[in-house]
């Protein structure tokens, strides 16, 4: 157990001052749950002779005949296992998981691959060998020595029945909030997914306040700005930098604190929420409303057959000339199962993986500081809307329906960017304008990534690095993600990297 012990303390991503354990063991130590939290209070409790503990939605189980795990429909609490000769581990944390079972960190660089092209994984690995997620709608069992994986379908159907029965889930999915002490703070953009959670917020009578990030031009600002007056909601903007001129991070400290936070699941080309100490005061956002959109189609123009067909293997296999052969191999080894030209599998993808290991390794920074309640992420709200027709959340009016049924006002307020996807195909003879372009310094920051990035000899496995000048911005990140994962040891705290940097708008 001390071996456990010392693993957390190397894995757990707040100060370790700030945490509270909890233990339970069988006789002879023939199982064991051992549970760590920030929250100022035990994560363990004792029941029938064992223990349980939860992580969101994650459940965790252990008796004197075995453990247990399971996770949800939406997989964005994880659960990884491994097995050795010796032990079956289960734990929230991959690094944890795999330090407990295998006492040094050994990266799997092929699994990486992944990582390398899309900034998350699509697969059930981890960038340690041995470790893996469980998939969503999953329980693992172990009893004897002997571990059982059941895995239940995901829900599907063609029901365009209206919005009611997804109206009473997402109001549901609130309850957590209606005795909250403070207001809710919400952030809030101009879009369609954070708008509809201010108007459920309001229909619900649950006290919140606004916040927008940018600046006093911007169409979110202006926008959100508009939504909280009809609300009545009291409405801050956070501008995070002058206008056209930001100072952020040195890359190389962004990026050897999020490989930490997100154990190597995350890329630095996202902004991942920074450390603070734990409040109870609950935060929302839009993340993860593409579930109420189609998942991976939402962001599609066409979801005919070709398109379909062409979105999976981007997703898997995207950027190709730009890997190896032996990565080239394993990517479409694990695209295989998904190809496939029904829209649907581009809805279950989005819940598998974009939901599963994307999102469930990038709010780990939130998640530290802090209660998020996700209506999105809810399984109930979930289960309704993966039996509804994808095609018809692709075309947005479900969500366009669920703002107007909570608040028909907001939904006369224009979105910022595209218009809605169902107004679009009506009136197909008007031409949208042309987004504009938006400034993004991580662009600029590309130039300053090439020396690591060309310098990491693991890396070189799975990319050619006589090929770099061809990547884009964001698959550099990405890869400069994967390189330093590569040179880290994630067991000790990270060193300087460089002062700020300042980009300015050109």
């Amino acid at each position: 157990m001390k071996e456990a012990r010392d693993a957390a303390r190397a894995a757990f991503p707040v100060p370790w001052d700030t945490v509270t354990p909890g233990e339970w063991r069988a006789p002879e130590d023939r199982s064991a749950l051992l549970a760590w939290s920030n929250e100022g209070a035990d994560a363990l409790g004792l029941r029938g002779g064992g223990a349980e503990g939860v992580s969101g939605a994650a459940t965790f189980k252990a008796s004197p005949d075995g453990i247990e795990a399971a996770t949800s429909l939406i997989p964005a609490d994880p659960v990884y296992y491994a097995e050795t000769d010796e032990l079956h581990v289960i734990g929230n944390r991959a690094l944890l998981v795999h330090l407990v079972a295998n006492g040094r960190v050994e990266y799997d660089v092929l699994a990486l691959q992944s990582m390398a092209r899309q900034g998350y994984f699509l697969s059930e690995e981890t960038p340690f060998t041995g470790v893996r997620a469980l998939p969503p709608n999953s329980t693992l069992e172990v009893s004897h020595g002997i571990s059982r994986l059941t895995t239940r379908d995901l829900p599907h159907g063609d029901s365009r029945t209206g919005v009611d029965d997804l109206a009473s889930a997402l109001l549901n999915a609130l309850t957590p909030l209606r005795s909250t002490q403070e207001p809710v703070r919400l952030t809030l953009t101009g879009g369609r997914d954070s708008r509809l959670i201010a108007a459920m917020l309001h229909a619900a009578d649950i006290p919140f306040t606004a916040t927008t990030y940018g600046t006093d031009r911007d169409p979110d600002v202006v926008i959100a700005r508009r939504i909280a007056k009809q609300l009545g909601v009291d409405h801050q903007v956070i501008s995070q930098a002058r206008e056209g001129q930001v100072t952020v991070t040195h890359p190389l400290d962004r990026a050897r604190d999020i490989v930490r936070v997100c154990e190597g699941m995350t890329s630095a080309y996202e902004n991942v929420v920074p450390y603070a100490p734990f409040t109870a005061k609950p935060t929302m956002g839009g993340q993860a409303g593409e579930i109420l959109r189609g998942g991976y189609l939402s962001g599609m123009a066409s979801i005919a057959s070709p398109a379909v067909t062409r979105k999976v293997n981007t997703l898997f296999q995207g950027s190709s000339a730009l890997f190896t052969a032996e990565a080239n191999e394993h990517a479409a080894s694990l695209a295989a199962p998904w190809q496939s030209d029904n829209p649907r599998i581009l809805d279950h993808l989005y819940v598998r993986y974009r939901t599963g290991r994307w999102h469930a390794a990038a709010r780990t920074g939130a998640l530290r500081r802090g209660t998020q309640v996700q209506p999105y992420l809810d399984a109930a709200v979930a289960r309704i809307a993966l039996a509804t027709d994808p095609e018809w959340r692709w075309s947005e009016r479900p969500v366009h329906d669920l703002i107007a049924h909570f608040s028909p006002r907001l939904a006369r307020i224009p979105l910022q960017g595209k218009p809605w996807r169902f107004t679009k195909h009506r009136w197909w003879h008007r031409k949208p304008t042309p987004d504009a372009p938006v400034w993004n310094w991580r662009h600029d920051a590309a130039d300053h990534l090439y020396g690591t990035v060309r310098n990491s000899e693991p890396l070189a496995r799975i990319v050619h690095m006589d090929r770099l000048p061809d990547a884009s911005p964001t698959t550099l990140w990405h890869l400069y993600t994967v390189a330093v994962l590569l040179s880290e040891d994630l067991t000790t705290p990270p060193q300087p990297g460089g002062p700020p940097m300042t980009f300015h708008k050109q």
